[in-house]
């Protein structure tokens, strides 16, 4: 400051200004805290079927708000059964823990699954033979965290940082804005598909009918096939 602007400004000066700064720009945290009830009950107004919730403590001082809208509700149907439950710290003038509930879309498992194939199918058929349960989590019959990272969670929060500085009632609208962007890409990207799968799916069916050019296929009835390949045979 004092070599661009000319300014004698001590650090803790200029720790105040920026605090000031950040006031005027993002809105007072205290206040914030004052405008949640009237944001969830907008929220639930414009996105019918969401789930909101206010809990305050016994002297009525703000504990904590919980939001699920009624996409995100709506896409449960479509996502693996593993939820990724994480804390993020808030750096706002009030600190606290922003927790997430995340989930995996079930189709990423058969295209992953699809990859393995590819670069090498004894390791998919070796996957196969012993079984799900024990390397998915997504199948599997015990609680299995201590050797399974939750990716889901920490691409989140990477995504959350810059938001995770701002005011509640702030913050929650940009968690807002987020879901609602990806939802919209998503539509964008269905919308300009011209194929009968979208084209994930249709780069695994091409690979798998390369892949089935070198198998003998005997029908055994009108819904059952034997499949021959590399010395072993399978029923389809």
């Amino acid at each position: 400051m004092n070599k661009q602007f000319g300014l004698d400004l001590t650090y803790w000066k200029a720790h105040r200004a920026k605090l000031k700064a950040l006031k005027m720009v993002r809105g007072d945290p205290t206040k914030s805290y004052a405008g949640i009830p009237r944001y969830l009950h907008m929220l639930t107004q414009s996105n019918p079927g969401s789930i909101v919730s206010l809990q305050k403590t016994v002297e009525g001082h703000f504990k904590y708000a919980f939001v699920a809208l009624n996409s995100s509700i709506q896409g449960w149907v479509n996502c693996r059964p593993v939820v990724i439950v994480d804390g993020s710290f808030l750096k706002a003038a009030y600190h606290g823990t922003f927790l997430t509930a995340s989930c995996q879309d079930a189709g990423d498992f058969d295209y992953y699954m699809a990859e393995v194939n590819r670069i090498d199918h004894r390791v998919k058929t070796y996957l196969y033979e012993i079984g799900y349960s024990k390397w998915s989590r997504a199948h599997s019959t015990s609680n299995r965290t201590m050797a399974m990272t939750s990716n889901i969670a920490e691409s989140f929060n990477s995504a959350t940082k810059d938001a995770r500085d701002l005011p509640v009632t702030r913050l929650l609208k940009e968690m807002r804005k987020l879901i609602e962007k990806c939802n919209y890409d998503k539509s964008k990207e269905a919308l300009y598909t011209n194929t009968k799968l979208t084209a994930k799916y249709e780069s695994i069916l091409a690979d798998n009918l390369e892949i089935a050019l070198h198998m003998m296929v005997r029908p055994s009835s009108d819904y059952l096939h034997i499949v021959t390949h590399m010395g072993k045979t399978f029923i389809v």
